[in-house]
């Protein structure tokens, strides 16, 4: 989930920040019998992320 804010906002909890979602993705990674990884990388002015879900 990304939200945007340039400090005059208020993150809005109620809703955990579902109201003010700019974009996103879904990755099924929690309680999983293996290990996962995650990186997330802003280099040049680009955002990347990067994951690993355990299995080969």
């Amino acid at each position: 989930m990304a939200v945007v804010n340039d400090g005059t906002k208020v993150f809005d909890h109620k809703s955990d920040g579902s109201t003010q979602l700019l974009s996103g993705c879904l990755r099924d990674f929690r309680n999983k019998p293996f290990p996962t990884r995650a990186r997330v990388e802003y280099f040049h002015n680009t955002l990347t992320v990067y994951f690993h879900n355990g299995e080969c």
